[in-house]
């Protein structure tokens, strides 16, 4: 049976307002009929002092009030709830954030790495990379995916993630980014100048081999800028 995509909106809208409804009773009454300038201020304001849950409330009154602010506002809420470990928020506007995110799947998976949700985030990232054709989309989920791996510390995996990435990109004009990306990655972790050797010796043996010298054209650009 199909799915009622009218009701799923309804659906959607019901559990937005029910979030809202709930931010209201953080506010103090007078703060809850205040006009959408003083509560911008009121909001601005609570973020300075650090006051991010303070802040959040005001924001979600200011939504409430003015749905065009929504665009705005959610990243900012999905940023706060994350901050201060609250899960469920914390998706609930990531949700909201997804339905107008060009890449919806690799935004939910940054939520849950801020999260600290980094199994969840690994799973939806190597289940989207598995359905990409189009070689950009690969080299720059293919980079989040490398992070997630490292924060991990499943450096094996970083590490052929990002190769990876460098055969999406091979031929394109994005392969010189991808091997810096990579040659960033050695450098962290110690591995640069034995992987320029490599690399210089299958030069020395294949005179021909792009993509050895695009590796060492990155390497040596890295070198370069920590030189000075």
């Amino acid at each position: 049976m199909g799915v009622n995509k009218k009701s799923c909106e309804v659906f959607t809208i019901g559990l937005f307002l029910l979030s809202i409804s709930s931010s209201l009773a953080e506010l103090p009454p007078a703060e809850t009929n205040a006009s959408p300038q003083r509560i911008s201020v009121l909001a601005e304001a609570r973020e300075r002092s650090g006051d991010l849950l303070g802040a959040a409330a005001a924001y979600e009154r200011l939504i409430a009030l003015d749905p065009t602010k929504q665009m705005v506002l959610a990243p900012c809420l999905v940023q706060i709830y994350a901050q201060e470990g609250l899960t469920k928020k914390a998706l609930s506007w990531a949700h909201v954030v997804m339905e107008r995110n060009p890449e919806p799947q690799a935004y939910l998976a940054g939520v849950h790495m801020m999260l600290g949700n980094l199994d969840e985030a690994q799973n939806i990232l190597e289940r989207q990379l598995a359905k990409l054709k189009e070689p950009r989309q690969k080299l720059t989920l293919g980079w989040q995916l490398a992070d997630v791996y490292e924060k991990q510390e499943n450096i094996t995996a970083a590490e052929k993630t990002l190769l990876d990435s460098v055969k999406s990109a091979e031929g394109s004009m994005d392969e010189n980014a991808a091997w810096a990306r990579v040659c960033w990655f050695y450098d962290r972790h110690g591995l640069l100048e034995t992987r320029k050797k490599e690399w210089e010796k299958i030069v020395a043996e294949a005179p021909g081999n792009e993509s050895a010298r695009r590796a060492l054209a990155a390497a040596s650009g890295l070198t370069r800028r920590y030189s000075f």
